[in-house]
């Protein structure tokens, strides 16, 4: 007897839900002439089939950007050649005046470059590529 009066308790409490949405519809039909084309909700739920309907994957979202491609081993290649390259202009001895930019900060923090005067000079740390 215990199940059946829980059924019938969960039974109670599902039509009362069901008499309250029953009635926000019917407020809302009777609210959409004065709004227009349905208002809000129909505006939000056109918006959510697009949202839905587009396949990118994400939600509907642009991608920011792909991490994935700054990963892949020939893009990292690639820069390690470009870093190797840079260090191969700077000598150990003579600083290279202008040689600053974006991107040296990770160098002379892992020991590869030092600053000196107004440039900077390569350090016997070796560089693999």
């Amino acid at each position: 007897m215990k199940d059946r009066d829980r059924l019938e308790q969960l039974i109670a409490e599902y039509r009362q839900r069901i008499v309250a949405l029953e009635t926000a519809l019917v407020l809302l039909d009777e609210a959409a002439p004065r709004r227009g084309k349905g208002g809000r909700v129909a505006a939000a739920i056109a918006m959510d089939a697009r949202r839905r309907a587009d396949t990118n994957g994400n939600g509907g979202a642009p991608p920011k950007h792909s991490a994935a491609a700054y990963h892949r081993p020939e893009a990292t290649k690639a820069r390690r050649a470009r870093t190797a390259a840079f260090l191969a202009t700077l000598d150990r001895t003579d600083p290279r005046p202008g040689a600053g930019g974006p991107g040296l900060g990770m160098l002379v923090r892992r020991g590869y470059i030092k600053k000196k005067g107004d440039g900077y000079i390569r350090t016997a740390k070796e560089f693999i590529v």
